[in-house]
């Protein structure tokens, strides 16, 4: 009985031993690398890959990839002459990511750089010299760090292609993105410096958005829409696009039946307008600054809405529009000419906003439009001041409608019947024209509420 009862006992202890001697050795085995090296200047195409054997070109690596794998680019100029020839494709999943500083894509031939029509991601490194330097045509691409130097154009997305770009510069010169189709970019920090052709083109139903983007020195429109292409920008700074003298154009131009929206944006010094729109396109801009403009803050033939916008020392009109307009609680001040100059068929509507030292607070010249600046119990809250000389708060001499609306605002004290503080009693009857004065200004046969 005795030697029954002890094999019961060392037969399952043994069987534990065992296993867990094979799960320590399971967990010893080490794991394989899945990280394909290549390197320009020391490695050979028929090394096997590992960061002691680099292959030598990027072909090669891409020729080896296999899902899960990542590139590891060593510093170094890829060309022609490491022995690039470029217009790859870039395989689904794949991951080229730089290893250090001063990994360097170049072509010296102008060819196109990379296709994705899957996802890929590009990490750390500069792309410089090509015609497309990276072009999408379907998945998601993702770029981090990486810069686009001197191409004639850094991306080019179609189709749903979508690329998501963080602390990603453009610079040189060129062109930064073209978007067509339904793709999308966003882009999240980074600079675009110094570029030649427009940085940012979007047509057909595609979508831009960019987020705490800083923009300078550029000679050519920074966002181009078309269509129906969308755009918003977000605690974006774009500081002398276009500048004075260049011979550039305005910032940002949507044309069409895109839509705009800066939301806490700052666009200031360009050549041109800050915005300039052509046909049905929608503007929205809340927050952030427009000044210093060459031709104006903004020109809008579409629906424009602006609020909390200071609108500042721009060279001609701080706002020139001709469609559907609301502005609230805006600074529109200091503006060579108008603070707001609405020529339309429209409706303009104004409430707590500040119009002072323009050369002209609020200048309408539209026919058959419909002027709202403050009604009887919803006081404008505006405020038409100036010391400029010759200046008007309200001018609207070649207004054909007769009656315009501009109770509950603050004027000039002591002129045209405006008390010290500046203000008019609440709903008086209309004062006809003709008037003049640093007030009003207004025709014959039109009327002002004040």
């Amino acid at each position: 009985m005795a030697p029954r009862m002890w094999l019961k006992v060392v037969v399952p202890v043994t069987a534990a031993l065992l296993a867990l001697a094979a799960c320590s050795s399971h967990t010893s085995t080490p794991a394989p690398s899945t990280d394909l090296y290549v390197d320009p200047a020391t490695g050979l195409d028929t090394n096997p890959g590992t960061k002691t054997e680099p292959v030598k070109t990027i072909a090669e690596a891409l020729k080896d990839f296999t899902p899960g794998e990542t590139i590891v680019l060593d510093a170094g100029t890829y060309d022609e002459i490491s022995g690039e020839t470029w217009a790859y494709t870039l395989p689904a999943g794949v991951v080229l990511q730089a290893n250090t500083s001063g990994v360097v894509l170049s072509s010296t031939a102008g060819t196109n750089g990379f296709t994705a029509n899957a996802d890929a991601t590009i990490v750390g490194v500069t792309l410089t010299g090509f015609h497309d330097a990276l072009t999408a045509t379907g998945g998601a691409l993702t770029l981090e760090n990486a810069t686009f130097d001197s191409n004639y154009r850094g991306i080019a997305l179609s189709n749903s292609a979508k690329a998501t770009l963080t602390n990603t510069d453009f610079t040189g010169s060129g062109a930064g993105a073209d978007l067509a189709a339904a793709s999308s970019l966003t882009m999240t920090g980074g600079t675009v410096t110094g570029l030649t052709n427009v940085a940012f083109y979007a047509d057909g139903s595609a979508s831009l958005s960019l987020n705490q983007v800083q923009v300078s020195n550029t000679t050519s429109e920074v966002v181009e829409l078309r269509q129906s292409a969308t755009a918003v920008l977000t605690s974006c700074s774009i500081d002398n696009a276009s500048p004075q003298g260049s011979g550039g154009s305005s910032s940002l131009v949507p044309s069409d039946s895109t839509t705009l929206t800066l939301a806490n944006t700052n666009v200031g010094d360009a050549y041109g307008y800050a915005i300039l729109t052509y046909g049905s396109a929608t503007v929205t801009i809340q927050g952030g600054n427009i000044y210093g403009n060459g031709y104006g803050g903004i020109n809008a033939s579409g629906p424009l809405t602006i609020d909390g916008t200071s609108i500042a020392s721009n060279s001609n009109d701080g706002v020139d529009a001709t469609g559907t307009t609301t502005i609230t609680n805006a600074f529109i001040d200091n503006n060579a000419q108008d603070g707001i100059y609405y020529d339309g068929s429209n409706t303009l509507k104004v409430r707590g906003t500040e119009l002072k030292m323009n050369k002209i607070g609020v200048q309408l010249a539209g026919a058959g439009g419909s002027a709202d600046i403050g009604a009887c119990g919803d006081a404008g809250n505006n405020v038409l001041q100036s010391t400029v000389s010759g200046s008007v708060g309200l001018f609207a001499d070649l207004w054909t409608t007769s009656i315009i609306s501009a109770e509950g605002n603050t004027w000039n004290p002591s002129v045209q019947g405006a008390d010290g503080s500046g203000a008019y009693g609440p709903c008086l009857p209309p004062v006809g024209g003709p008037q003049s004065g640093s007030n009003i200004t207004i025709g014959s046969g039109v009327g002002v509420y004040l």
